[in-house]
């Protein structure tokens, strides 16, 4: 090999590896400047949630978070944004402001979105809140939003959720649809053979489909008990087949 085709083979290598390490640093570069304007992005957020007294300043900011929630790339990792969900929804169930007798940062639309918030980042203490929310908040379509939030979440191991939503049912006997509906897939999706509150549950929903509900919410209800206890027969099926598979 000629001493001009090694130099051009060496030039050739080094130059892939030239323009390797530039890819490298520019992405790493590229990689910590969206980590710093996100970093920014949410300081910003957090402190206007800090300072914020005007309702539709809390929920411009709630907004902005859910819009570029997942171009931003937010997670649970992101503390401070749970900080301001958690906030937000606790303000005028848990956290009152009076001026006088006058309670002055009660704010359903606020905590509705800090709800779907929580809902976004997941995990079992923001689960924990919003279970604390579903008791203890008094307007329904909060209440509603939050039972719908459940179906992300997932149930406890203890069957938390279940007992959770037959309790609000019980105190408050709701009327709203929305939350009916929400109450309905939340038992139909959690509640098996197995669940300490499977019969409560049933009933429940007895309850409902012979109530004074309309025909679609009576309808579901109905349907989610014979999803239910075919569940159950389906669960007993597999029980009896492996019994019967472990002792011929």
């Amino acid at each position: 090999m000629k001493d001009w085709d090694i130099m051009r083979i060496r030039s050739t290598i080094f130059f892939i590896i030239f323009i390797f390490i530039i890819g490298f640093i520019y992405s790493q570069t590229l990689e910590l400047e969206l980590l710093k304007r996100k970093e920014n992005r949410i300081n910003s957020y957090y402190n206007l949630a800090k300072v914020a007294k005007d309702k539709n300043d809390k929920i411009k900011i709630m907004e902005d978070i859910l819009n570029e929630y997942d171009k931003e790339g937010y997670s649970k990792k992101d503390k401070k944004l749970i900080d301001i969900a958690e906030k937000f929804v606790m303000e005028g169930v848990f956290d009152k402001e009076f001026e006088g007798n006058r309670l002055i940062n009660d704010f359903p639309e606020v905590r509705l979105q800090a709800v779907k918030l929580l809902a976004k980042i997941g995990g079992d203490n923001q689960r924990d809140m919003l279970m604390n929310i579903f008791i203890s908040d008094d307007n329904l379509v909060v209440k509603a939003e939050a039972c719908e939030a459940f179906i992300q979440f997932g149930e406890t191991a203890n069957g938390d959720v279940v007992r959770t939503i037959i309790y609000v049912y019980r105190k408050y006997l709701p009327r709203y649809p929305k939350l009916i509906f929400a109450m309905i897939n939340a038992l139909r999706e959690f509640v098996t053979p197995d669940s300490p509150s499977y019969d409560a549950a049933i009933y429940l929903l007895s309850e409902i489909q012979m109530g004074s509900f309309n025909n679609t919410i009576r309808q579901k209800a109905g349907e989610a008990i014979d999803y239910l206890i075919n569940k159950g027969d389906i669960q007993d099926k597999e029980k009896k087949d492996k019994e019967t598979k472990n002792n011929p």
